[in-house]
C-alpha cells in the first residue's frame, strides 16, 4: 500500500486502507487491516470513524488508546483546517452549494445536531448556530431564539439544517412541521426561510422544495410568504 500510495497519492486508497496505514503508526507489529474493516463496518463510514468517541472507538477489537488517539488528533486536525477556510466570509451560489457546505459539517455525526446558517441578502454567511443536540421537533427546536439570532446578526436569509445519524436520508414529519413553523415565524419578522436541510449517509434533501413539490398546500405559504414582504423595507 506505501507504493500505492506513493504512486497515486491518497486518492489511490480506498477508505479502508487508509484506517489501514494510519493506523500501522499506533499498532505497527500488527496486520491493521482487519481492525480497519472492522471500523468502517462499526461506523458505517470514514466520516463516522472520524466523528466517533473515544469510547465507541476503544471498544471495537483491536483499538486501543493510542488509536484511538491518533483517529481523534487527525479527526480535529481537518476540522480546524475547515475552520481556517471559513475565516473568509463564504458567499454560497445556491442551495447545492450550501447543502455541500453542510454535509461537511454535519455527516458523520452520532447524534443528531441542529443547526441554523445566518446569511446577508446576497447570500454570505454570517454565522452558524448549534440550536440543539437531539431530535428535530418544535419542542427541540428554540423558534424564537433562532428568531433573536437573525435580527441581531440583521440577517436576510436563514437555513435551518439538521443530520439522521442513521442512513435515512428522507425527512420526518415533524421535520416537516418544523420547517412550517419557522417559516411562518421567519414570514412576520420579514426574514426568508431558504431551506431546511437534512444531512444523512453523504447526501443532502432541501425539505421545504420537497414539501412544495409534493404537497401544493404549502404553495399557498410561499405565496403568502410573498405577499406579507410587500412592501416591507428588506434587510
Amino acid at each position: 500500500m506505501r507504493e500505492k500510495l506513493r504512486q497515486g497519492g491518497g486518492e489511490a486508497l480506498a477508505d479502508h486502507e487508509i484506517l489501514e496505514m494510519l493506523l500501522y503508526y499506533s499498532i505497527s507489529r500488527i496486520n491493521t487491516n482487519e481492525t480497519a474493516h472492522r471500523l468502517i463496518e462499526r461506523f458505517g463510514s470514514l466520516s463516522g470513524v472520524l466523528n466517533a468517541k473515544r469510547h465507541e472507538l476503544t471498544a471495537v477489537p483491536g483499538v486501543g488508546a493510542q488509536s484511538a488517539d491518533l483517529i481523534i488528533l487527525v479527526s480535529e486536525l481537518y476540522r480546524r483546517t475547515d475552520r481556517e477556510d471559513d475565516k473568509v466570509p463564504r458567499q454560497f451560489k445556491d442551495l447545492d452549494d450550501v447543502g455541500r457546505y453542510l454535509v461537511k459539517l454535519l455527516d458523520g455525526l452520532s447524534r443528531e445536531r441542529v443547526l441554523v446558517l445566518l446569511l446577508t441578502a446576497d447570500f454570505r454567511l454570517i454565522a452558524t448556530h448549534q440550536i440543539s443536540e437531539g431530535s428535530v421537533n418544535t419542542s427541540g427546536v428554540d423558534i424564537r431564539q433562532i428568531m433573536e439570532y437573525a435580527i441581531l446578526a440583521k440577517a436576510s436569509h436563514i437555513v435551518l439544517a439538521h443530520n439522521h445519524p442513521d442512513p435515512m436520508p428522507t425527512p420526518s414529519p415533524e421535520d416537516e412541521s418544523v420547517s412550517v413553523s419557522l417559516m411562518h415565524a421567519a414570514t412576520v419578522l420579514n426574514l426568508n426561510l431558504w431551506e431546511h436541510i437534512l444531512v444523512s449517509d453523504g447526501q443532502y434533501v432541501c425539505i421545504l422544495r420537497e414539501m412544495l413539490e409534493r404537497k401544493p398546500y404549502y404553495s399557498s405559504i410561499e405565496k403568502n410568504v410573498s405577499k406579507t414582504k410587500t412592501g416591507k423595507q428588506k434587510r
